[in-house]
């Protein structure tokens, strides 16, 4: 099963394309701020010609659905169900959070971790997740510095970590450190191999064929911040 993954949901735009027959991964990214949308789809061009595949060889998508930047979750999105679309196959969305902590738990081999994760809302807020011993306990939401620390505080794991782009921003911002939890500051941008390995072994179980978009809506988890307009207006007064 051949794979295209998707991530523009944090810092800069990255693609991989899972190969099932050479079994390996075609990657790209770009540390970019801006420039997403324009150049999101010439990167999924490159590595489909890295990989000497066709676009009728890929089987199914995968894309981060948030949290994250709205822009950058609004292009990835909305690029990889056109995708998906055009090309009649399934695509799967998957949490930004879920994918870091894959990450994580795939480099130690095992399964019963604590892990926050915590990413960058851009505001004096987070986005965080927590695994205890493996299970999803603070489910994705945003949270103040302080409702984070005293969390962290009441699960005291002498082997938790802290992961995402984040962590140092909000390490910054509690009034003591966060014991016995330990940062782990090599592992905030997203791997798209991951995430297509998620989606592999999604689709292996699930067997769908066809276009169908699953979990592709946005978690924005809180709305946008739309400053007020500095542009003057003219009024016409009827007489």
């Amino acid at each position: 099963m051949n794979i295209l993954s998707i991530d523009t949901a944090l810092k800069g735009c990255g693609v991989s394309i899972w190969h099932a027959e050479k079994q390996q991964y075609f990657t790209l990214y770009e540390d970019i701020k801006r420039g997403q949308a324009e150049r999101l789809v010439p990167m999924v061009d490159d590595a489909m010609a890295r990989a000497t595949l066709d676009y009728s060889d890929i089987d199914a998508i995968a894309v981060t659905n948030g949290p994250g930047a709205f822009t950058g979750l609004r292009v990835g999105l909305s690029t990889a169900r056109a995708f998906a679309l055009a090309l009649n196959i399934p695509v799967l969305g998957v949490s930004t959070l879920d994918v870091l902590y894959q990450q994580y738990a795939v480099s130690k081999e095992r399964d019963a971790l604590n892990v926050a994760v915590i990413v960058d809302t851009k505001r004096d807020d987070f986005y965080a997740g927590t695994w205890i011993d493996g299970q999803a306990d603070l489910n994705a939401q945003a949270i103040s510095a302080e409702s984070l620390q005293g969390y962290l505080a009441g699960h005291a794991k002498e082997d938790g970590v802290l992961i995402g782009d984040a962590v140092e921003q909000f390490m910054a911002q509690c009034d003591a450190p966060i014991l016995p939890w330990k940062p782990v500051l090599t592992l905030s941008q997203i791997s798209t191999e991951t995430l297509a390995a998620i989606a592999h072994k999604y689709f292996a179980l699930q067997g769908i064929d066809g276009y169908l978009p699953i979990n592709v809506s946005p978690a924005y988890l809180k709305p946008a911040e739309v400053s007020q307009s500095k542009k003057t207006y003219k009024t016409i007064e009827r007489t």
